[in-house]
């Protein structure tokens, strides 16, 4: 994944030396089907099961930059992308953070978390999972959570923006990855909330 590394560099993308380093340190090889291994390092959307698909690198590595994840930050990241993005963010706050993966289906949860455990680096991290029925109701049970969370990363809409906030700590941020746009939601330290939508070929 080197090269397209050194492109999303040399392009502006990818800018922070954490972040950087963890994308050359968690290959997307490893969370990609085996049909998929040959073409896991190149920017583009791979599918995986039961409708979900891996963003392009490009969107993952701006969502990142934009989040700015830290050390012994609390994060989640909610949708199905095989854990590759579940294992950037365990990376990035290490042992004393928490990542959580939020999806639909237990045994995929099961899946991610045995692919995160190849990596040494992270393998003794703190990780939970949760799992919910997907419907369009406003909310999930995840909003029990309510104002834990640094960081997250929405690829399902699992819930509205209004629980999405009340997840966040005030100073928190989230990105949501959608089919052409990242949607950012800022809450600022009084608890006011920004949202802004940037135009992004995620798949």
């Amino acid at each position: 994944m080197n090269s397209v590394i050194e492109k999303l560099i040399k392009s502006g993308i990818l800018k922070t030396e954490a972040i950087i380093d963890a994308f050359r340190n968690i290959s997307r090889v490893e969370f990609v089907p085996n049909g998929f291994r040959n073409v896991a390092n190149q920017d583009i959307s791979i599918p995986i099961s039961s409708g979900a698909s891996i963003p392009k690198i490009s969107a993952v590595a701006w969502a990142f930059e934009i989040l700015d994840i830290k050390m012994g930050e609390i994060v989640a990241v909610s949708g199905h992308t095989g854990g590759w993005i579940t294992a950037l963010m365990s990376y990035l706050v290490g042992k004393n953070g928490l990542t959580v993966s939020i999806g639909r289906v237990k045994d995929m949860q099961d899946k991610v978390f045995a692919r995160i455990k190849r990596f040494d680096s992270i393998k003794d991290n703190k990780l939970e999972s949760f799992n919910f029925r997907f419907d369009e109701r406003s909310s999930c049970p995840m909003v029990a959570r309510k104002g834990e969370f640094d960081k997250i990363i929405l690829i399902e809409k699992c819930m509205k923006l209004e629980a999405l906030k009340g997840l966040l700590k005030n100073g928190g941020k989230a990105v949501v990855i959608g089919d052409d746009l990242l949607t950012v939601i800022k809450k600022d330290d009084s608890g006011n909330v920004d949202v802004k939508a940037h135009k992004c070929e995620c798949y």
